[in-house]
């Protein structure tokens, strides 16, 4: 099923969503033994997708140059059980990869993930309303890592997988890098001066009406995603002052005493689990 010289990737980076991946995807891609795949294809889904899944294992190798380590990075990996095969189907692909999870305060991940989805379209409804029901929520479900690792768990073994707190990305990110070089097996005392800088997914700037963000994805399928890299970039693109592209941003909500009890008594739990999986202390969390 899988040609002996088909480049498939070693190392993939999983999630967590709006935790710093495309950071640690830039920052990967600068180790010389590393090669990320292009900001073409960046992000994937292979894996999560079945639209990308079934579009077979030749199309996904020919995404990867080669290099001693090749990796990808995709969110949805981690987004069970709205996208359940994944495991299964890298233990069928990749069953030797290594991986990484970037995570951060599941709370505090909830509230910008929601906030980054308002700025680009994909959800309309209020903070209030987003979070009414729990249970099945794509927002929460990001948040509970213990869960989405434990589902990887059976299928490879736990010492192929590196979870890092984005704190300790950003705050000591010399250290941070060196842990993850070592997990994949390069030169950990390779160094750059674009370590320093601070490529972090933001929800600041300009939101643009839906108007506007038509607009913006016409030129991101016209001139493509290596030149305009992702829809948050493109807003740059459009001209101020042209009447009906933006609109007033969304203010960061302030969680309330009983949503944060309700969330906690979700996230709490999974974080506990996280430490006792890792023994990482994660903290500056707040749960």
């Amino acid at each position: 099923m899988i040609g002996a010289r088909m480049p498939l990737p070693n190392l993939i980076v999983i999630g967590a969503q709006k935790s710093g991946t495309s950071s640690l995807r830039t920052y990967l891609d600068l180790h010389p033994e590393i090669a990320m795949v292009s900001l073409e294809d960046d992000e994937l889904n292979f894996f999560s997708r079945e639209v990308r899944w079934h579009r077979g294992l030749e199309w996904y190798a020919q995404r990867f140059r080669d290099a001693p380590v090749r990796g990808e990075r995709s969110n949805s990996y981690t987004e069970w059980p709205f996208h359940p095969c994944v495991p299964e189907r890298m233990k069928r692909v990749v069953p030797d990869a290594k991986f990484v999870y970037l995570v951060r305060d599941p709370i505090a991940r909830l509230v910008s993930g929601w906030r980054f989805h308002t700025r680009h379209g994909e959800e309309l409804r209020s903070f209030d309303e987003t979070f009414s029901r729990l249970d099945d929520n794509l927002h929460v479900w990001r948040s509970r890592y213990a869960s989405q690792l434990e589902r990887f768990l059976p299928h490879f073994n736990q010492e192929q997988f590196l979870v890092i707190d984005q704190a300790d990305l950003f705050a000591n990110r010399a250290e941070t890098l060196r842990r993850v070089f070592r997990h994949v097996e390069v030169d950990e005392t390779f160094t750059s001066a674009a370590f320093e800088a601070q490529d972090r997914v933001s929800d600041e700037g300009r939101w643009l009406s839906p108007r506007g963000l038509k607009i913006a994805k016409t030129l991101e399928h016209t001139i493509g995603r290596n030149a305009l890299h992702r829809l948050y970039g493109l807003a740059s693109f459009i001209p101020k002052g042209l009447p009906g592209l933006e609109r007033p941003s969304v203010e960061r909500p302030i969680i309330d005493a009983e949503l944060h009890e309700r969330l906690s008594e979700i996230l709490a739990p999974e974080a506990e689990r996280l430490r006792a999986l890792t023994g990482e202390r994660f903290a500056t969390w707040s749960i």
